[in-house]
């Protein structure tokens, strides 16, 4: 690990030489100069250091003008202000612009690795909080585009999906306005029924989308749940009718866009996959069935929003 550096410019060399000879063997690498002309002219050559005790009576610039000249191109580097007895006020100044700290001549030998330390602790712990950001700022950019990207493969996929199943459900309407005999008809409801299913959950697929973009709008629709669970029924018609099953629904009427696929997913399927092919029959009464609303409760929400 490299050394930190530290930056001493006081007009004073027994000032320069006692503060490297004091920090120097704590591991610094300290620089002296003895002018603010010369601060500045090695600070824009590429110089960077850790910190910077600068004295606040130079020849020349004096120390406040360096401060603020400093400052105003290199705001993250701490500054420890060097003064003399009595000048408070010069302090005050120098504080509103910008430094960090201040030490008073003569100097204390703790007070000043104090100071130090401190310092170079705040800057240090700035410098990880700067990087922490940029590191945040740089998954949320990744992470919104990750996202836009889903989303778009979501909306071309579920528009080159959409457009087959349109004409599927337009063949299907077409045909139920044909000659056909009973259990004809009863199959092309089921393909229609079965069709527009699908396109709900492709639709679905796109408000999933909106959600997550912030720009899907809920819908209040009254609808008759008596039609919605027959429809689920008609979905598991063929299922039921290979283990010799039939199912029954009675009539409740709810509010909610898509309980048949909820009811389709949280009960009904499980029913018919788990009874045995004895014949038996399963009733739903409007007791039941209100328990088995109640019990996918949560589910349900969740498809209606």
């Amino acid at each position: 690990m490299s050394k930190r550096s530290i930056l001493v410019v006081d007009d004073d060399k027994n000032t320069r030489d006692y503060l490297a000879a004091f920090l120097s063997p704590s591991g610094y690498a300290v620089d002296c100069l003895g002018s603010g002309d010369e601060a500045i002219e090695r600070l824009a050559s590429g110089y960077s250091p850790s910190m910077i005790l600068l004295d606040i009576m130079l020849p020349g610039k004096d120390g406040i003008e360096v401060l603020s000249n400093i400052k105003a191109i290199y705001p993250s580097i701490p500054i420890i202000i060097l003064s003399g007895i009595g000048q408070i006020k010069t302090v005050v100044e120098a504080m509103k612009i910008g430094a960090s700290d201040y030490l008073t001549k003569p100097f204390e030998s703790a007070e000043l690795r104090a100071r130090v330390c401190a310092a170079l602790r705040a800057k240090r712990l700035q410098d990880e909080l700067t990087q922490a950001n940029r590191d945040l700022f740089a998954a949320r950019v990744a992470a919104e585009s990750a996202a836009r990207t889903k989303a778009d493969f979501l909306a071309n996929m579920s528009h080159e999906i959409r457009t087959p199943m349109n004409g599927i459900i337009a063949m299907a309407g077409l045909l139920l306005e044909t000659s056909l005999n009973h259990e004809q008809h009863g199959y092309v409801e089921t393909i229609y029924s079965s069709s527009d299913s699908l396109l709900t959950i492709i639709n679905d697929i796109l408000d999933f989308s909106k959600i997550e973009s912030g720009k899907f709008e809920l819908e209040n629709q009254p609808f008759d749940l008596r039609v919605c669970i027959e429809d689920s029924l008609d979905l598991l018609a063929a299922k039921a009718a290979e283990k010799k099953l039939a199912a029954e629904a009675a009539e409740k009427k709810q509010n909610c866009e898509q309980a048949r696929s909820a009811l389709k997913n949280l009960q009904l399927g499980g029913r018919i996959s788990s009874t045995n092919a004895q014949g038996e029959r399963d009733y739903f009464s409007d007791a039941q069935m209100a328990q088995e609303i109640e019990r996918g409760k949560k589910s349900v929400d969740t498809w209606c929003r």
